[in-house]
């Protein structure tokens, strides 16, 4: 998801309830499912990027950081 999103906005809440659901519906359907969700290598508005990342932690079993290159999203 490369969305701008300013703090304290909707759509960073949005964001949390569709991976807590994504994910409640998985392992419902599929026992052991695991559900990851990809952040910026920086929590610090990356791109705009500023999400509620304890909620998205909370919510998927896995936060992976795009630390593989350094350099901001082009074209988003």
């Amino acid at each position: 998801m490369c969305c701008p999103c300013q703090p304290g906005d909707k759509a960073a809440a949005d964001y949390v309830a569709l991976v807590n659901l994504t994910a409640q519906t998985l392992r419902g359907a599929v026992p052991g499912a695991s559900v990851s969700v990809d952040v910026p290598w920086s929590p610090f508005d990356v791109d705009g990027r500023n999400y509620d990342w304890a909620g998205l932690a909370a919510a998927a079993d896995t936060l992976f950081i795009m630390a593989y290159d350094t350099a901001s999203q082009v074209g988003c």
